[in-house]
């Protein structure tokens, strides 16, 4: 989550300094696919150490 923090920062910053090109809507792109990854994963997680002990 740290990593996709500081990214959103570098991205803001970025995007504020040379506004949407091409590579800034291309690398927004993947740090959304990214942070739905991360959504993901948080969703395993917590079924796995919240959820499971209550169905088996």
């Amino acid at each position: 989550m740290a990593v996709g923090s500081l990214w959103m920062i570098f991205m803001l910053v970025s995007v504020y300094e040379r506004k949407l090109t091409r590579t800034n809507v291309r690398r927004l792109t993947m740090l959304a696919l990214f942070w739905h990854f991360l959504d993901v994963i948080w969703i395993f997680i917590f079924t796995i150490v919240y959820l499971l002990p209550f169905i088996v």
